[in-house]
């Protein structure tokens, strides 16, 4: 029988749980279904689902990316300042040349990502108020009417072409529904918000189309007593016509001998599915042109097609991605343009004379030491276990990388502080000694001294021979011997 090691049965474990999860990813989503979408109660559900997942993209996703790689240039900043005064200094610097780089290429998709995605809420949000206000006035109900009637017209044509006579006016106020009860709805929520879920691989949009939301049905109720007057173009017999009854026996007309009431009951209207279908490719059908009306005309519901437009491009923008520091490459970091123009400036800067093109190699020994270097080892991963301790109150004490997260302006500052410090301290010690002016003349005058002394060619090659007995004759060979490492102390200061 085969038996796995605790550790192999652990990796074997997380692989199948990998891969289940991958299918599942990849696999999880279908094409949309209209079934799911299919009243008032789960449209509102799905259209503000939809909203939810845009602003979510919108604002968070980018900002992750742009505040996670504003961290990694924080990180190599204060690399490159404590190290600012060694040999790994110049490697920090350009790592941070490189991910400030890397930033600007992410706002810039950061901006472009979120102006698809404020007009896609836009468009959709101006969708959803004209959804709502159809379902606020297909499920109000009616209002009293109260009082009597008043004379309209006298005269004329009014209500018909051929009416010539007086007519009443009733009016009756209607209030418009603010709330929608969905409570034998509630167990189709979690369907109907999955479905805004599939924008990978949806296939229509799930609201009514606009020509549905432009239509309202009016629901009139008419009381009847009496015999109607046969008027011209007869309109229908009021005692067949459904919903009409020939000497009605409501109290209100009662003791009226010829008499009709009319009223509106509601606006209800019967949710009619009409999904928006998208293109199989493509982002989107063009709407129709408007004619050219000057800019009077304002669009009051925004066309279906630029609605669908403006979703697919919204949600097939890639969402912007932050450099993943721990898991960069000798070989991205070296193909980094910026990188590349930092060790081109600092090879001429050391050559004295600009260089026309360096390969990586080169670039790997210019600004990290070594032909052959592992960035990541070298000047990555060490920043998470080089802890220093910062005098101040109260001390401070942290990895590069900690305090580039917890205390980035007091770490900035102190290594700044130390590295003035050992400026100045060099340039006292330099300048009069060994830089300076006064280092250039005891230098001039020890030269003098030399040439004084300096015996003649007979005399210095008894020298070299051993045989010279004049102090003033001095070896040559000791003499470029001393003068060259002078020069080898005085060239890096």
């Amino acid at each position: 029988m085969l038996q796995l090691q605790p550790r192999h049965w652990r990796s074997t474990l997380i692989v199948h749980a990998l891969i289940l999860l991958i299918a599942i990813c990849v696999g999880g989503q279908s094409s949309s279904d209209p079934s799911k979408v299919s009243n008032f109660c789960t449209e509102t559900w799905y259209v503000n689902k939809l909203i939810t997942n845009l602003k979510e993209r919108a604002t968070t996703a980018s900002n992750c990316a742009v505040e996670k790689n504003s961290q990694n240039a924080k990180l190599f900043q204060l690399a490159a300042n404590r190290h600012a005064n060694d040999k790994k200094g110049d490697g920090y610097a350009a790592l941070a040349a490189m991910v400030e780089f890397e930033n600007q290429k992410v706002a810039q998709q950061a901006v472009l990502f979120e102006q698809a995605h404020f007009d896609a809420l836009h468009k959709l949000a101006h969708r959803a108020g004209a959804a709502a206000l159809s379902i606020a006035i297909s499920t109000t109900t009616k209002g009293q009417i109260t009082g009597k009637g008043t004379v309209e017209a006298n005269g004329g044509t009014t209500i018909l072409a051929e009416t010539d006579d007086k007519h009443c006016k009733v009016t009756q106020e209607v209030a418009l529904a603010t709330k929608l009860n969905c409570h034998e709805q509630k167990t189709n929520k979690v369907d109907a918000t999955k479905e805004a879920d599939k924008t990978a691989t949806w296939d229509k949009i799930l609201l009514r189309q606009r020509s549905e939301l432009t239509k309202i049905a009016v629901d009139t109720r008419i009381l009847v007593k009496g015999a109607g007057a046969d008027i011209g173009g007869n309109p229908g017999a009021l005692s067949n016509e459904p919903g009409c009854s020939d000497n009605s026996g409501h109290t209100t007309i009662a003791a009226a001998i010829n008499a009709v009431v009319a009223s509106v009951k509601s606006f209800a209207a019967t949710f009619k599915a009409t999904p928006i279908n998208l293109p199989a490719t493509g982002e989107g059908r063009e709407a129709p042109q408007a004619p050219n009306d000057g800019g009077d005309e304002i669009e009051l519901l925004v066309p279906d097609e630029e609605l669908e437009k403006a979703l697919k491009t919204a949600f097939k923008q890639p969402i912007p991605v932050a450099t993943d520091i721990s898991t960069l490459k000798t070989t991205q970091v070296l193909s980094n343009p910026a990188v590349q123009a930092f060790a081109k400036a600092l090879a001429a800067k050391n050559k004295g004379k600009a260089t026309a093109s360096l390969s990586d190699e080169d670039d790997a020994a210019v600004v990290f030491g070594g032909k052959k270097v592992d960035i990541q080892t070298t000047h990555i991963k060490h920043l998470e276990y080089d802890e220093i301790t910062i005098s101040s109150e109260p001390e401070i004490k942290g990895t590069t990388k900690k305090l580039s997260e917890n205390n980035f302006a007091d770490a900035m500052g102190y290594f700044n502080s130390q590295n003035m410090k050992k400026h100045t301290a060099n340039t006292a010690e330099t300048k009069p000694e060994v830089g300076g002016e006064k280092a250039n003349t005891a230098d001039k005058a020890e030269e003098k001294k030399d040439e004084d002394n300096k015996g003649t060619a007979a005399d210095c090659k008894a020298t070299e021979e051993g045989k010279c007995v004049k102090e003033k004759c001095t070896c040559n060979k000791e003499k470029k011997g001393a003068k060259t490492r002078r020069e080898m102390l005085l060239f890096p200061l």
